[in-house]
């Protein structure tokens, strides 16, 4: 097999030259095959370096302490919200929710059943009475209103 000495035929200067043609397409083709990605990154060193100066304390206390203020400012819709017709996905706090709900099925169907017992001995009758009567009552003496 013959080799071929390509200093043979170009001067170190040609094969710099050549070498820094190539390196600048080839880092033309990365950019243009991946630019979003790349200035992504870059962004993001960036925004590193800027909170590293700006923040004495470790990135990752601030978000901590940001993520725990977060959390205790949630509302239980936002922690317990199943997934909807808005592409939001399941959150974690309706799937323990979930879990939490069929693990204790035993107890919630107790307390049902206590309710319902509770319930019975309530004097519907006379609450149903004490109602209509109130509402006779206002429609009577509000209809000139």
């Amino acid at each position: 097999m013959n080799t071929i000495e390509v200093m043979d035929y170009l001067s170190e200067s040609e094969m710099k030259d050549i070498a820094a043609q190539v390196f600048k397409e080839q880092c033309q083709y990365k950019f243009n095959k991946d630019h979003e990605r790349i200035i992504s990154n870059a962004g993001y060193e960036i925004v590193v370096k800027l909170i590293k100066e700006h923040y004495p304390e470790s990135l990752e206390d601030l978000v901590a302490k940001k993520a725990i203020e977060v959390i205790n400012e949630m509302s239980s819709h936002t922690l317990f919200a199943p997934k909807n017709a808005w592409d939001r996905e399941t959150t974690g706090g309706f799937e323990a929710l979930q879990k939490a709900v069929k693990d204790n099925d035993d107890l919630i169907q107790e307390k049902a059943i206590k309710m319902i017992e509770e319930y019975k001995s309530f004097d519907t009758e006379s609450y149903i009475e004490s109602l209509v009567k109130d509402e006779i009552i206002s429609r009577l003496f509000n209809q000139g209103e």
